[in-house]
């Protein structure tokens, strides 16, 4: 009988080793509460080694970023490069310094951002100089654009002669500033006096009249001034100036007028027509910011 009692207590014993066994090779075990609780994997086989999140601020961001990337400086161009720049969505002033040069062409290389109209010849003179010529005598007048709509605050310089004066014609010199949607300003450059038009110049005075087109098709005249009469086949320097509604135009380096426009026109690109026989050299635009 005690034989018998001790076999049956040592299967007891090995069934329960089996039951308990088999429990933990199934990773559960009973809580009081008779949930299963999962034993962590890492355990098995080997010692527990947790894993570490980074501890988190409130508001801070957990997404690793790249250290700031170095930019370099982007040099102006040279004074034989064109030069445009990249337009913006908003008419706001163009971020390059006071006096940068947006724009310049002296025609002794190819200038790849100046639109041509068919007909413009490259001249040479004695001494070697390259300059812009309009000899299609086909058409009323030739044009150049130069340019964004974005462009609000600059500077036009460049210098002008005709070659010949017809008689009989009215030499004229077109620029056309701050073109934007058909909104745009005007000055009307005339070689040479036109009797009794406008009576305010007089006779052997060149003269310029200044006004602007609207969109909605207005022409709002603004000022006519004159200047001393250009000579055939003489270069002559013309700069204008567009800050803000302030504008200025010089001619040969002297003041014509200065004038505030209240409603001004906010930004724009730059045309230039020319008549027969208008020659063209060292056209270039700077850009004017404000302090």
């Amino acid at each position: 009988m005690d034989t018998l009692t001790r076999k049956f207590k040592l299967i007891l014993v090995a069934c329960g080793c089996v039951l308990f066994s088999s429990f933990v090779l199934s990773g559960c075990f009973s809580t009081p509460n008779g949930e299963k609780t999962p034993t962590p994997a890492s355990t098995i086989g080997g010692t527990f080694t947790p894993t570490m999140l980074p501890f988190t601020q409130p508001g801070q961001n957990t997404t690793e970023t790249s250290s700031p990337t170095a930019h370099t400086a982007t040099s102006a161009p040279s004074l034989t490069d064109a030069f445009t720049p990249t337009p913006t969505a908003s008419l706001t002033s163009t971020p390059y310094p006071d006096g940068y040069v947006l724009f310049e062409a002296d025609f002794e290389t190819a200038s790849g951002n100046l639109i041509l109209d068919p007909g413009w010849e490259i001249s040479e003179d004695e001494s070697g100089n390259h300059f812009l010529c309009n000899f299609d005598q086909s058409k009323p007048s030739l044009q150049i654009g130069i340019g964004e709509t974005y462009w609000k605050n600059y500077q036009l310089e460049f210098e002008v002669k005709q070659i010949e004066f017809a008689s009989n014609a009215e030499e004229m010199l077109a620029i056309l500033m701050r073109e934007n949607d058909q909104a745009l300003y005007h000055f009307l450059v005339y070689f040479v006096s036109i009797p009794n038009y406008p009576v305010s110049v007089p006779t052997g005075s060149g003269h310029v009249h200044f006004g602007k087109s609207l969109v909605s098709g207005e022409y709002v005249p603004l000022t006519t001034e004159y200047f001393e009469e250009p000579v055939e086949n003489q270069w002559y320097r013309v700069r204008i100036g567009t800050n803000e509604g302030n504008i200025s135009f010089y001619w040969n380096n002297k003041l014509v007028f200065e004038y505030h426009d209240e409603d001004y026109l906010p930004a724009g690109a730059i045309r230039i027509y020319t008549d027969d026989g208008t020659c063209l050299d060292n056209i270039r635009v700077t850009n004017i910011q404000n302090p």
